[in-house]
């Protein structure tokens, strides 16, 4: 296997992100954790930095991977460079354990782990929460929230067709969560500075405070927050709200349902896809209409 590189956005442009040059895997991975969950799991297999190869389609991977192996035996290393495999493979074809553990193969690169380590720190000082922090979720502390009104979440579901891409909708939607959720902090992820000092406004009718990393982090830890590129600041952001007592987002955002998802292996409610919104337990909302982007909860390895 060939490591895996990864596109790098523009920063000029957040929404121009396909058809651009790439990049080490470590941008945005912990590449010998990586490396080292492989060697654990397969020691047979062998992992090359780059080869040239050829292409085919991500469809029925195993069935015809096996099939190709089984009439190829005068390769000496046979490579298969595969199509663009974002939400194209079923993860449940595989049995549940292993659908729900392949995920930790990757880990956040560990700079990245350590700013989301200051700011959830930094937040517990501001704000004086109390509770066991040792917990993989955080209860009854803060409440996390996804506001996906980026340009490229703009241009990709335009406000104008998608009622969940407006800011209206989805504040209105957060806001009532959090006010019935009985904490008081929000954490707020967004690209969109502007429409988080709206949204941190827009709070106080609900009595509720707004922080993000950026008001969080100084000093040293704000600089290498700074340093970071667009989608390497996200990293933070999703670090801080795994552990989040309860936690809103959109559904077309692959990010909110990254988290949601790894959420949902923690809670109680099991019909998670059957409402009332998009994707609904008691850790966790996605707001959106019920049964629309299911490609999302069956094909993301939370």
């Amino acid at each position: 296997m060939t490591m895996p590189r990864m596109i790098l956005r523009n920063p000029a442009n957040i929404a121009d992100i396909w058809n651009r040059e790439r990049t080490s895997f470590d941008y945005l991975f912990d590449e010998p954790h990586f490396v080292e969950s492989l060697r654990l799991s397969c020691p047979q297999l062998r992992i090359l930095n780059g080869i040239d190869s050829n292409g085919t389609t991500p469809i029925f991977w195993r069935e015809r991977f096996y099939q190709w192996l089984a009439n190829t035996t005068d390769l000496q290393k046979p490579v298969i460079d595969l199509d663009r495999s974002y939400l194209q493979y079923p993860i449940y074809s595989d049995p549940e354990q292993f659908a729900l553990d392949f995920g930790r193969v990757l880990k956040f690169r560990q700079d990245t782990r350590l700013v989301a380590t200051k700011t959830l720190r930094n937040l517990v000082r501001k704000y004086s929460l109390h509770g066991d922090f040792r917990s993989p979720i955080w209860n009854q502390t803060l409440f996390g929230v996804h506001l996906r009104t980026e340009r490229d979440s703009q241009q990709g579901w335009p406000p104008s067709l998608y009622n969940y891409s407006k800011y209206e909708t989805q504040s209105t939607s957060y806001l009532t969560q959090a006010a019935s959720s009985g904490v008081t902090v929000m954490y707020v992820a967004s690209g969109n500075v502007d429409e988080i000092a709206r949204f941190a406004d827009d709070a106080k009718a609900y009595n509720l405070s707004v922080t993000t990393k950026h008001q969080l982090l100084g000093g040293e830890d704000k600089v290498k927050l700074e340093a970071f590129t667009f989608d390497q600041q996200a990293l933070v952001d999703y670090l801080v709200l795994l552990k989040s007592s309860d936690f809103a987002g959109v559904g077309h955002s692959s990010f909110a349902w990254n988290i949601a998802l790894w959420r949902h292996q923690l809670a109680k409610q099991r019909d998670h896809l059957n409402g009332p919104q998009l994707m609904s337990d008691e850790l966790s909302q996605v707001y959106g209409t019920v049964k629309q982007y299911l490609e999302y909860a069956c094909r993301l390895w939370p």
